[in-house]
C-alpha cells in the first residue's frame, strides 16, 4: 500500500496524518474489513506534517491542509483527500451519527500541529456500531467519550498507526 500511495502523491517526501479505512458499497469505512483484511484500503489523510524538506508542524491548519490538498491528486484511488467542514460541526456530527460513523475531529484552523499542546477534540458517536473491541485494541476506555465532554490527550498509539512517510521516488 505504501508505494501505491508514494506513487499518487505529488511530493518527493511527505509525512501525512490521517485513517487508513475499507469502505462498504455505500462509502462508509468498516473496521471490521480493515482488521480483518477484507477489502481494499484507502488512506485518507487530514493533515501534512511534512512536505519535501519543509517542516510544516509549526504552520496554521488552514495552511497545511492547502498545502495537502496539492499534494494529493484528485483522481487518486488510494491517497484520498479528507476534505473539512468549517462552522457547522454540529450539524456534522448529526449527519456521521446517521451514517453510522465513529465521530468528527474539531480542530482550530490556525492551530500548529503540537502534540504536547494539541487543541484538537474527537467528539465520539455514542452509538457507533463497531465499537465491540476497539477501545482494547487501541487500549481505550472501555466508554466512548459522549458529545459535550472532550478531551485534549491525544493518543499516542492511534497516531503512530495513522502517519504515513512517503518518500525516496522522483515528485509527480
Amino acid at each position: 500500500m505504501n508505494l501505491a500511495l508514494a506513487q499518487e502523491c505529488r511530493a518527493e517526501r511527505a509525512v501525512l496524518d490521517g485513517e487508513i479505512v475499507c469502505l462498504d458499497k455505500a462509502g462508509n469505512s468498516q473496521f471490521t474489513n480493515l482488521f480483518f483484511r477484507r477489502g481494499e484500503p484507502r488512506f485518507y489523510p487530514f493533515d501534512l506534517l511534512m512536505l519535501d524538506a519543509e517542516d510544516l508542524r509549526y504552520f496554521p491548519l488552514a495552511e497545511r491542509k492547502r498545502r495537502l490538498r496539492g499534494a494529493v491528486p484528485h483522481e487518486a484511488e488510494r491517497l484520498l483527500y479528507c476534505d473539512h467542514i468549517e462552522e457547522r460541526g454540529e450539524h456534522l456530527f448529526r449527519l456521521a451519527c446517521k451514517r453510522d460513523l465513529e465521530g468528527i475531529v474539531a480542530k482550530r484552523k490556525f492551530d500548529p500541529y503540537l502534540l504536547d499542546n494539541a487543541k484538537w477534540y474527537k467528539i465520539r458517536n455514542r452509538n457507533y456500531s463497531q465499537w465491540a473491541g476497539r477501545e482494547k485494541l487501541f487500549e481505550r476506555d472501555a466508554l466512548p467519550i459522549p458529545v459535550g465532554t472532550t478531551g485534549t490527550r491525544v493518543h499516542q498509539q492511534a497516531i503512530s498507526c495513522c502517519c504515513l512517510t512517503l518518500e525516496n521516488r522522483p515528485a509527480k
